[in-house]
């Protein structure tokens, strides 16, 4: 039952039509409200603000994908920069970083459009020393997106990607992130429908993935070859195993933390700071929120009855 739930909301969150219609009912502000840290980036820095009040880091994320044409790709190379401008005027910079889309930035119309829009990025990052990652999306882009990765770590070495423990390849991803030095990781799980051939379709495997790769990255020598960690995850037996090796391996503080959507298990996310670990949120933001909404919930389907209570509750 679960495959089927996953299956029919992955298809849904790619019917852009549903999307319009119900980013624009009123009951949308509810669900709005549950997973997405606002509207527009004013919105998303005051969420913030509360959230490193109380000790949490976030990373900022402007929702929606795969621009039409290189003015939209310009216009949200545009939208990072302010929200870097912002940032850092909220005092926010130390706590922050900001994920940046690919393909918003162009990669679905050519290369050249989204390195330009990404590097012009970074230099931004730079001037407000606000620390960028790099999405990775779809896995037919996962080699532009890397080469992306490779072309910006160049300019910003501390620039980093996520890799998708689902896809079969990221074991070799991430060897060669190590082998080159620059294997600053946000591990998720993966959320896309992919074909069968390319993933691991079973939680399980997927979960041993997942600790297989995360063994890699706080392996010693991953360390001392710069090597850092974002375990982004809500699975708390992952998260434990995480800090164990972590522990064992006197990896520094500085150098692996705890990632959590925003709106995902909240109680979780403050116990976890509460017990000492570094927690950074994701804060999604934007009002193209319905794609991202479905993947969660076809991520995991108990997500479902969060929204529906914050909708139909008073």
């Amino acid at each position: 039952m679960s495959a089927l739930i996953r299956t029919l909301f992955l298809w849904l969150s790619r019917r852009r039509r549903a999307g319009d219609w119900l980013e624009s009912v009123p009951p949308a502000d509810r669900l709005l409200r549950r997973f997405v840290a606002g509207r527009n980036h004013d919105e998303a820095i005051e969420t913030a603000q509360t959230l490193v009040e109380r000790g949490f880091r976030v990373t900022f994320s402007l929702l929606g994908e795969d621009v039409a044409a290189p003015t939209d790709a310009n216009a949200a190379a545009d939208e990072y920069r302010t929200l870097l401008e912002r940032i850092a005027k909220a005092g926010l910079a130390s706590e922050s970083k900001i994920a940046v889309k690919p393909s918003l930035l162009g990669l679905g119309l050519n290369y050249e459009t989204a390195l330009g829009n990404l590097l012009s990025v970074l230099e931004a990052a730079r001037w407000v020393s606000v620390a960028v990652e790099l999405d990775m999306e779809r896995s037919d882009s996962t080699d532009n997106t890397l080469a992306l990765f490779r072309a910006g770590v160049r300019e910003t070495p501390t620039l980093g990607v996520a890799i998708q423990a689902y896809l079969r390849r990221s074991g070799g991803d991430v060897q060669a992130l190590i082998d080159q030095r620059i294997a600053h990781v946000r591990l998720v799980k993966g959320a896309y429908s992919e074909p069968a051939e390319l993933t691991y379709s079973s939680p399980a495997r997927i979960e041993k993935s997942f600790h297989d790769l995360a063994r890699v990255l706080l392996d010693a020598k991953s360390i001392e070859g710069g090597a850092s960690l974002g375990v982004a995850t809500h699975d708390m037996r992952l998260i434990a195993e995480a800090r164990t090796r972590a522990f064992r391996k006197q990896t520094p503080a500085d150098r692996w933390e705890v990632q959590m959507l925003y709106g995902v298990k909240p109680s979780q996310q403050q116990a976890l700071l509460d017990q000492g670990y570094a927690v950074r949120v994701y804060l999604p933001y934007g009002p193209h929120w319905y794609p991202y909404f479905l993947r969660r919930i076809a991520e995991r389907p108990g997500n479902l009855w969060f929204a529906l209570r914050s909708v139909f509750s008073r």
